[in-house]
C-alpha cells in the first residue's frame, strides 16, 4: 500500500540482462520523492520475487528542471551503465529524445 491506498504494483520497464533486474520509472520532470517508489515498493518487492538477481534501480526523465550531478545522457550511457556497475545500483538519466 502506498499514498494512493491498495493497488497493484507495476513500474514503468523492467530489463532482465544476465543475472540482472533493472526497474525503471519513466518521468517527465524530475522531482528527488521519486525515488522513494522505486526504493520503498517496487526495489523490495522484485527481491521477493527475484532474490538471487542483481538490482538496479533507474530513474529516466525528460525534463531535470536545471543541471543535475551524475546524470546519465541518453541509452547508450545507461546500457553501460548497467553493464559495468557490480552490487546493487541506481542511476538517474536525463531523456533528451532520439
Amino acid at each position: 500500500m502506498d499514498a494512493n491506498g491498495r493497488g497493484f504494483a507495476q513500474t514503468d520497464l523492467l530489463l532482465f540482462p544476465t543475472d540482472t533486474v533493472v526497474l525503471v520509472e519513466l518521468k517527465l520532470s524530475y522531482y528527488e520523492e521519486a525515488w522513494n517508489q522505486l526504493d520503498v515498493l517496487y526495489g523490495p518487492l522484485c527481491q521477493e520475487i527475484w532474490p538471487d538477481r542483481r538490482q538496479v534501480r533507474g530513474l529516466v526523465c525528460r525534463n531535470m528542471g536545471g543541471p543535475v550531478e551524475g546524470a546519465l545522457q541518453g541509452g547508450p550511457a545507461i546500457r553501460e551503465y548497467i553493464e559495468t556497475t557490480t552490487g546493487p545500483s541506481r542511476f538517474l538519466a536525463h531523456w533528451i529524445g532520439v
